[in-house]
């Protein structure tokens, strides 16, 4: 297709086409730019020059339409909105955009650039979601109160791939402006203006008809291949939506390609790819399809790429597609989204059934020990609580994704747990192998990754991204550590007494032999060290020298829940609305009063 020079699009049948040039006016505003500004109405006056005709009307009543809440948008969002509407302009050139596929493609390459340099700068895609919503309010607005040549099939655009959130503000929008030309432009009964008018396919967008659909998944169920064909009235060449969804990442999308390559060609390689992983294509229906993309895309808003994602151009590609491939997906399976359905399938009482069987299973005839038996629900839990995924599910990713990452940040246990890892996993995976049915060279490869997994283990277990909870349990014995009440009421009665290291004081702590520490580097686990924080914070309150032994007697007694009187009173205390630091005080005064006498203290701490 000829392309205007201002425009330059890489062309590759096999891929989405994409836009060259980046919103690079916007670079590093998404990280100045807060969502939380939403809801601030515009001041009188600001609205910009008056509009004539039913174009004033649009803007005088756009406020009540649903999605239309008016904004004050800060400088970067404002810029933003104006280099949105800057590759949006395109869409008026009928000889650079001359057909509805092209109309959509470019489209949605516009807004997925947003999301994709949001996600590289830190911002998450839910929050890059907000702020790509408000930017598109402010371009219907902008085009609202000025109706250039480009106007009504920018709206247009809008209308069928914006968020559901400003869809029907923009369509609103649009078929005001329609109206103020007394024809919808484009029309075939002449009204519409021969210069300046909207473009031809304006009346063909996301008006496609659904073909075959076709899935496949790999060898362990981890990742689900999704292809959907499409084709527009009186069209001969369809175009599909191709997706990859992550099973083992909250069921999110992990590659999205819009493509008008042949579809039978296609078809060829993903059913070459199945052969090769075990497993075969199969067709299934519009809804099953459209459900696994319409789900799929909306996890991957809520929780982003996976663990350790690749950010470079098969993640563009991504963001690039996520405004088509939703409205094609709607197409398929109207209604809404479902996201995080393993939580739902799998409460707590089924996870702990499911781990009741395995430890009745011959694989599990060797875990005997509380800490080994109490390792399944840890991983049970890491599966549905932090990837999203179903506990029964087992293959590499899964087992990199808990072992690696999340059984580390997660397990609140003693350190001494780790040990008992291997041992309960191996056995874990096996039984869940045979449960699932998996072939013998499934089985051979999910064991090479295994013990590749469990030799980073130990690294990820005991390294800086541990779970720091873990150093407030190492005293426990083994059959404290594993019941959960027992841990859950030693946590917060310590947390209470040691703050976690995130919430420490500055400054520096200078050690017997001159090295010094800060306190976040402090190990709670160790007396002298709890002894050192506690003297820190006291200090960086300005309590005097004279009474630090006070306060770190009453942290010593409150770790140790000896006498148990000190706790229920700080309990009391707190419940009551007082500060952690003026309870710490008032048991530090009743210490000091009362500290000789054991019987006399602890009756004075019943009666705080």
């Amino acid at each position: 297709a000829p392309l205007n020079p201002s425009y330059p699009v890489i062309v590759s049948r096999p891929l989405l086409p994409r836009i060259a040039r980046r919103l690079t006016a916007t670079d590093g505003m998404l990280g100045r730019v807060s969502p939380k500004s939403r809801g601030r109405k515009v001041k009188a006056g600001s609205r910009g020059r008056r509009v004539r005709g039913n174009a004033a009307q649009a803007s005088a009543g756009a406020a009540t339409r649903p999605g239309a809440a008016r904004r004050s948008p800060s400088s970067a969002r404002s810029k933003f909105a104006d280099a949105l509407l800057d590759q949006l302009k395109v869409l008026g050139d009928p000889e650079s955009v001359p057909s509805a596929f092209q109309a959509e493609v470019a489209t949605s390459v516009v807004l997925g650039n947003m999301t994709e340099a949001g996600t590289k700068q830190g911002v998450k895609p839910e929050a890059t979601r907000e702020l790509l919503v408000e930017a598109i309010r402010h371009v219907v607005e902008g085009l609202e109160r000025h109706t250039p040549p480009y106007a009504y099939p920018v709206l247009q655009a809008l209308a069928v791939l914006a968020p559901p959130e400003v869809v029907e503000y923009a369509a609103e929008a649009a078929a005001e402006l329609a109206g103020d030309r007394g024809a919808r432009p484009g029309a075939d009964d002449g009204t519409a203006p021969p210069a300046g008018g909207a473009p031809p396919w304006v009346d063909d967008l996301a008006r496609v008809t659904p073909g075959a659909c076709y899935v496949t998944e790999d060898e362990f169920g981890e990742t689900l291949a999704v292809r959907c064909e499409f084709s527009y009235a009186g069209s001969a060449e369809p175009h599909c939506v191709f997706g990859v969804i992550d099973r083992a990442w909250h069921g999110a999308v992990t590659t999205l390609v819009v493509s008008d390559e042949p579809g039978d060609k296609q078809l060829r390689r993903m059913a070459k790819d199945a052969k090769r992983k075990g497993s075969e294509v199969r067709e299934v229906s519009h809804a099953e399809a459209g459900g696994l993309l319409r789900d799929a895309i909306a996890s991957f808003w809520k929780y982003g790429a996976g663990p350790g994602a690749d950010l470079g151009e098969r993640y563009g590609l991504l963001c690039s597609s996520l405004a088509m491939a939703s409205a094609r997906a709607a197409v398929l399976a109207p209604g809404a989204a479902v996201t995080d359905a393993a939580a739902e399938r799998w409460p707590t009482e089924a996870r702990r059934a499911l781990v009741e069987d395995f430890l009745a299973s011959p694989q599990a005839a060797e875990l005997r020990d509380p800490i080994a038996r109490k390792v399944p629900h840890m991983l049970a839990m890491c599966c549905v609580g932090h990837l999203g995924c179903e506990p029964v599910l087992i293959g590499p990713s899964v087992l990199e994704r808990v072992l690696v990452d999340a059984l580390p940040r997660a397990a609140i246990a003693p350190d001494r747990f780790g040990k008992a890892v291997p041992q309960a996993v191996r056995a874990w995976t096996d039984w869940l192998a045979e449960r699932n049915k998996l072939t013998d060279r499934s089985r051979r490869r999910l064991g090479f990754s295994l013990r590749a997994t469990l030799v980073r283990f130990a690294g990820a277990w005991y390294g800086p991204g541990a779970q720091p909870l873990r150093r407030y349990l190492e005293d426990l014995n083994d059959e404290d550590a594993s019941t959960g009440d027992v841990v859950n009421a030693v946590i917060e009665r310590r947390v209470f007494a040691v703050p976690l290291p995130v919430e420490r004081v500055d400054g520096l702590a200078e050690e017997s032999d001159g090295s010094r520490r800060e306190p976040s580097e402090l190990d709670a686990a160790v007396q002298s060290d709890r002894t050192l924080i506690t003297v820190m914070e006291a200090s960086a309150r300005g309590v005097s020298q004279q009474r630090f032994p006070s306060f770190v007697t009453v942290v010593q007694q409150l770790w140790d829940s000896d006498p148990p009187e000190v706790w229920e009173a700080a309990w009391r205390l707190r419940d009551a609305g007082r500060s952690r630091d003026w309870v710490l005080d008032r048991l530090a005064r009743t210490w000091d009063a009362h500290g000789g006498d054991d019987e006399r203290y602890v009756a004075a701490l019943k009666e705080l």
